[in-house]
């Protein structure tokens, strides 16, 4: 987050999420495995999304199903790397992406950072020779530049307007994205929700 002029305590939050849900019930019929941590030491964000993306991909490889606490969105680009590196998008599986998030994260940067992963994305499947299918959930006008706007428009980007998010419009949205698709990587940035409900 400091790359990005952010607030730096998103570090801590894979910690402070294991411990809000350690004492809750868990329902699901399937095992839980905790992969542990991939650190950033110093400025090598970079490199710890590499290392976070080879181990996503090895989870995905094993049929594991990874979900990534982050940090700030940063997260994103290393969950790609994992998907993209995976077995399931080698043997053709269209992949979308789906951000529920107030803002696209579509900023051309010279380094990368919590705004960046969308562009990031759509650049490196435009070097494989692939589309980068995104949708976002929840966007902000105010909170998105003129640019960010037509960044989305250039690349096809699906959103709905966070003043448009009924139950029904979200509802609708996400099942036409998800009828263009095979395999969904869902990635939830928390400022979608309202300050009420997530005042962090």
């Amino acid at each position: 987050m400091r790359r990005n002029k952010g607030r730096t305590g998103a570090a801590a939050a894979p910690a402070a999420i294991r411990a809000a849900l350690g004492p809750l019930a868990f329902h699901l019929g399937r095992d839980l495995h905790d992969a542990g941590d991939v650190t950033v030491a110093g400025d090598a964000l970079e490199a710890g999304q590499a290392r976070a993306g080879l181990a996503i991909s090895s989870l995905l490889d094993a049929g594991q199903l990874p979900v990534v606490l982050g940090g700030g969105h940063e997260t994103a680009f290393a969950s790609y790397l994992g998907v993209a590196g995976s077995a399931a998008v080698r043997e053709g599986l269209r992949v979308g992406v789906l951000n529920l998030d107030a803002h696209f994260d579509l900023r051309d940067e010279s380094l990368p950072s919590s705004g960046t992963p969308f562009l990031q994305m759509a650049r490196a499947e435009a070097t494989a020779g692939r589309e980068l299918r995104y949708a976002v959930v929840g966007i902000s006008e105010p909170n998105n530049t003129r640019a960010l706007f037509r960044t989305a428009a250039d690349l096809g980007v699906d959103y709905l307007l966070d003043e448009d998010c009924s139950a029904e419009a979200a509802h609708t949205f996400v099942a036409a994205f998800l009828a263009q698709v095979d395999a969904l990587y869902l990635t939830i940035d928390l400022d979608v929700l309202p300050a009420s409900v997530a005042p962090g």
